[in-house]
């Protein structure tokens, strides 16, 4: 996946927005502290982060997102108000709520989305039929793995040149296709913690 990715703060927490141009994925998540945020970037290695602007005077999580190899794109506050991010996703989507994607009216992950969203429609020139949804990825059902840790694991890439060799990733790959090859590396990047899922996935394996 070639993830590009939005990050707002409110406060003590934060709002990620990320996005796969050539499948269409379009996802969101909510964090209590910008530690789980900044893991969150790192497991996807999103290859650029739109911030606000307003977000630079806070250099203390510049130098922690660029220390984690972020490349940060500032934008335009105005791209991340609540309104005008909800009038980008409405519009989209052709919608008058949000509330079919699990999104309500003061959902915080509608900064980030919206902003992304904006980006991409000014960047790619070219239409984004094929995003046709969006989902809110809920923190309790997967394991949230430190930076640290999902980096020594090396479950998709090695410490050494980063690429998949030795790997978790390079043991169990035998899907046949990309999209099995994509769907495996996003289990890897996202254990479960519902035994009932787990129960699920190893039974459809």
């Amino acid at each position: 996946n070639n993830y590009l990715a939005a990050l707002t703060s409110f406060g003590n927490s934060f709002a990620l927005a990320f996005s796969d141009f050539s499948t269409g994925e379009f996802f969101t998540t909510t964090h209590f502290s910008f530690s789980s945020a900044l893991n969150e970037l790192i497991r996807f290695s999103p290859r650029e982060c739109l911030i606000p602007v307003s977000l630079q005077v806070n250099q203390e999580i510049i130098k922690r997102m660029k220390d984690a190899g972020c490349f940060l794109n500032p934008l335009d506050d105005h791209y991340f108000k609540m309104d005008t991010a909800r009038t980008i996703l409405l519009e989209h989507f052709n919608k008058s709520t949000l509330d079919s994607f699990g999104m309500s009216e003061y959902d915080k992950t509608i900064s980030s989305a919206g902003a992304l969203l904006y980006y991409l429609t000014e960047t790619q020139k070219k239409s984004l039929h094929h995003i046709t949804k969006i989902s809110v990825r809920s923190n309790n059902l997967i394991m949230l793995l430190e930076g640290s840790t999902y980096r020594n694991l090396e479950l998709v890439k090695n410490m050494r040149d980063g690429s998949s060799k030795g790997t978790v990733l390079e043991v169990l790959d035998q899907t046949a296709t990309a999209m099995g090859a994509r769907m495996l590396k996003q289990w890897l990047k996202n254990p479960l913690l519902h035994v009932e899922m787990i129960d699920q996935r190893l039974n459809a394996v």
